[in-house]
């Protein structure tokens, strides 16, 4: 019996590039290339999650973009 999935949200505009972001979901994509390969069947999913902050100026609006 499998896990149940447990879907991470991969949060992005923190302190990180759109490029870094892409990386990260490229991964994901790569390895349920490779557990398919392998006849596994479990996968890897996540939802993204725009980092916005919860003080400051741009905490009532969603026109945050982080800082690298």
């Amino acid at each position: 019996m499998c896990p149940s999935p447990l879907p991470p949200h991969s949060i992005f505009n923190f302190k990180d590039t759109p490029e870094d972001f892409y990386e990260r979901l490229k991964i994901n994509v790569e390895l349920n290339e490779e557990f398919e390969k392998k006849g596994y069947k479990n996968r890897i999913w996540s939802f993204p999650m725009k980092y916005s902050p919860i003080n400051g100026e741009f905490c009532k609006n969603r026109k945050y973009v982080g800082t690298q």
